[in-house]
Formats: structure tokens, C-alpha cells, sequence
């Protein structure tokens, strides 16, 4: 069972025009239609607001399941109250921020409790807010455990090598998972063609792509031809 919370004072129904300075829901659309798909037990807690009070009572109904997932508020910033919302609640903090482009703000946590004089445990998952640092971190951490959780023996999410099509830069210290689209008629191992992509909160690209191609930090440009990692969008 997995609870599902999209939080941000800025949030309004993905269904609904949004007014000034408000944006619609997509990662709790985007990360249930996926659970949904993998057919697992959803529990969708709506939009919490940036408040704590309301971050309580929608966390402490998230606890009672298996897994709690949450979207937004893991960052830096002022309004980015869920870190401390969940210590306040007794959910140890494992790790916070990983080294990868996009969805370095990703917050991860355990909560044992006893019920019924028997020991839980529910695993926290804070995903960041922009969308394809949602998707990111989801497919890369969250999916796994999952499929554990399930009974499956635990292996991380498979890439394929590919090459690349077109030439790549990179630039920066963290490896990233760059939107493509893949070439399979061009040679035995499949081609990887980057997509123009204005980065973490650029969705639209990943609607288009095939997967993401992971370049590894550090400042180059690899020509066509490199051999690449290629990680698979998760449509279902």
C-alpha cells in the first residue's frame, strides 16, 4: 500500500485552469498513474499545503502504509517544510540529496512503530518537486524497493549500453540522465539521440523521449558513436 502526497502552496487540481503564480498537479497524476499501473495498493492524500499543521495530519495519515510518498517541499527553501515535518513525527532521516541530474533534493526515511504489539516499518520517500526530478528519482530509488517490497529479489533499475547518435556536452559534477530517443534500425546496439531539454521542470521533452541517457560528471564532449548507458522511461 502506498500513500501518495503532492504538497506546494502553489498546487491547484491538474484539472483545473491554474490562476497567477499557480501551477497544476502533475506529479501526483504522473507518479499514481505508474503505481496504479504496477498495480499497486494507492492511497492518494491529495495536495497538503504548505503549512505544518496540514504536513502533520495528511504525514500521519501516510504512516499507516507501507510506503509514504511525497512530492515538493524537500529542497532548501523557506516553504520547504517537509524534512522537519517528518522528524517531528519520528520518521528517521536515512539520506537527504544525492549526487544526480536531475533530483539531487530527494529525501529518504524509515518509521518503526509497533501496532498491535507487533513492529512496523514504512519507508518515506520525499521525491522533489520538478517533475522529471520526480520521475528521476522515482524510477531510479523508489521503484526497487518497491518490487522488494513485493516480494521480488532486489535489483536496480536496468540500463542497456547504447551509442550516441548525435555529439554531447556535459558540463558539471553530477552525473545526469539526459531525455533521448532511441535508434534501433541503425546498428545491433540501439542509437541515443539527446533531446533539447531546458532541464528538471522541462517534462514536455520526457513526453517525447524513449528514456535518458546517463552521461557521467565532469566537463567533455563525447562524439557520435561514445558508448553510453541508456535507462528506459517506466510507462508502466
Amino acid at each position: 500500500r502506498v500513500a501518495l502526497l503532492a504538497t506546494g502552496d502553489e498546487l491547484v487540481a491538474f484539472n483545473e485552469q491554474p490562476a497567477e503564480g499557480q501551477i497544476r498537479n502533475r506529479n501526483g497524476p504522473m507518479i499514481g498513474s505508474l503505481l496504479r499501473a504496477a498495480r499497486y495498493e494507492l492511497i492518494d492524500l491529495g495536495i497538503g499545503r504548505d503549512n505544518r499543521d496540514d504536513l502533520r495530519r495528511r504525514v500521519d495519515q501516510g504512516l499507516q502504509h507501507d510506503v509514504l510518498l511525497l512530492t515538493g517541499g524537500v529542497s532548501a527553501g523557506v516553504k520547504d517544510l517537509v524534512p522537519g515535518v517528518l522528524a517531528d513525527r519520528g520518521v528517521r532521516q536515512v539520506f537527504h540529496k544525492v549526487c544526480m541530474k536531475p533530483g539531487k533534493p530527494v529525501w529518504f526515511g524509515v518509521w518503526d512503530h509497533r501496532h498491535d504489539s507487533e513492529a512496523h516499518r514504512s519507508l518515506v520517500y520525499g521525491l522533489p518537486g520538478n517533475r522529471v526530478s520526480a520521475l528521476v528519482a522515482y524510477m531510479l530509488l523508489t521503484v526497487p524497493a518497491l518490487r522488494t517490497l513485493s516480494g521480488a529479489e532486489f535489483t536496480r533499475q536496468a540500463t542497456f549500453p547504447a551509442t550516441l547518435a548525435v555529439e554531447a556536452t556535459h558540463r558539471g559534477g553530477r552525473p545526469t540522465y539526459h531525455p533521448a530517443i532511441l535508434h534501433r534500425e541503425r546498428a545491433a546496439t540501439p542509437a541515443a539521440e539527446l533531446l533539447p531539454w531546458r532541464g528538471s521542470a522541462d517534462l514536455r521533452a520526457v513526453t517525447a523521449s524513449d528514456g535518458f541517457v546517463l552521461l557521467p560528471p565532469g566537463d567533455y564532449v563525447w562524439p557520435a558513436g561514445e558508448a553510453v548507458e541508456f535507462l528506459p522511461l517506466q510507462r508502466s
